[in-house]
Parts: C-alpha cells; structure tokens; sequence
C-alpha cells in the first residue's frame, strides 16, 4: 500500500489557485495504556468505543496485585487519527499512554 496524499481547496485560501495539502499516511502500531485507577476504566472504554475504527485489536490485563490494568491496541489508521486517540486517552485522569507506529 503506498501513500496517499490529498490535496483540498480552504475556504481561508485567499486565491482560487491555493490548495492545502494534508499528509494521510496510514500507520500500524500498538499503544499501551495504563490504567492506575478503576474509576478510569468507564472513560477509557468509551474513548476506545469512539475510535473503534481504527482499533484492529485489544488485550486487556488486570493486575490486582498492584491496583492497576494495562491494555494494548493494535491500530491502524492516519497518525491524526491515532494521535487523536492517544490525546484523548492521555487527558483522562489516572491514565498513561504511550505508542509505537510503523508507516507502511
């Protein structure tokens, strides 16, 4: 799959001539997420219900022992789409996030 680019007229261009050009390459990655406290979990399912597009697969793992559960994604999508994803996660309470992307 090669990439693909995609070149839009804007209303803020001032000449009929302008084009923005916007970059969607995909991406494959896995992002890990850290959840460090149970009441996270209802807000981090509904983020993952709305990204569920680009969401190939999941894993998750309780760890009690230490009152935390780690779950992993598989995604596929433009590094938009998984940035989007990523930041909103990042922004709930009590949740870490990191990511591995891959251009293919």
């Amino acid at each position: 799959m090669s990439a693909t680019r995609c070149v839009l007229k804007t209303p803020s261009c001032s000449s009929e001539n302008s084009s923005e050009v916007i970059n969607l390459e995909r991406r494959i990655g896995v992002v890990a997420i850290s959840v460090l406290h149970k009441e996270s979990a209802m807000a981090v399912n509904s983020v993952l219900h709305e990204f569920a597009e680009i969401i190939r697969g999941r894993m998750g793992i309780p760890l009690k022992e230490k009152n935390l559960a780690v779950i992993s994604i598989l995604v596929d999508g433009t590094t938009d789409e998984i940035g989007a994803l990523t930041g909103r996660l990042g922004q709930i309470e009590g949740v870490k996030v990191k990511s591995l992307l891959v251009k293919v």
